[in-house]
């Protein structure tokens, strides 16, 4: 398999596995109450599930195993990577916990931002550290 079908392949994953868990995400919301209903004030004028999030998750992590899986020979895979990999699968899930809370009460922004600071260390510890950001453009 070249990169380029490489590259593909993950990014179809991604994108239907997206639209899929989302869907089944919503109807969970739904089943479970987890809804936003409008309240005065707001442009919102539907009652929305809360928990899209969580499909976008599984599809993320799905992507990342069928690209783990199905990579090329000429991707290199460096030791450390898996380590990396390990600590934003376990920084995601220190996300959960958050957002069901979240989902179930509203958590002020308080609580939200420290719990996105854990998710955000834990990767850290596991050695990843961003240099840079490359855009599509260069």
């Amino acid at each position: 398999m070249s990169t380029t079908t490489w590259y593909l392949l993950v990014a179809a994953v991604a994108f239907i596995g997206a639209v899929l868990c989302v869907r089944v995400a919503e109807y969970a919301g739904r089943a479970a109450g987890l809804v936003d209903r409008p309240r005065r004030g707001e442009l919102k004028e539907y009652v929305l599930p809360r928990t899209g999030g969580y499909g976008v998750l599984v599809a993320c992590w799905l992507a990342i195993l069928i690209g783990f899986v199905a990579a090329p020979e000429t991707v290199e895979r460096l030791p450390a990577d898996l380590m990396r990999l390990i600590g934003i699968l376990l920084g995601s899930l220190v996300l959960i916990p958050l957002a069901i809370v979240d989902d179930a009460r509203r958590l002020p922004p308080g609580p939200q931002f420290l719990g996105q600071i854990l998710a955000a260390t834990v990767p850290m510890l596991f050695g990843l550290r961003m240099d840079e950001i490359a855009t599509p453009l260069g």
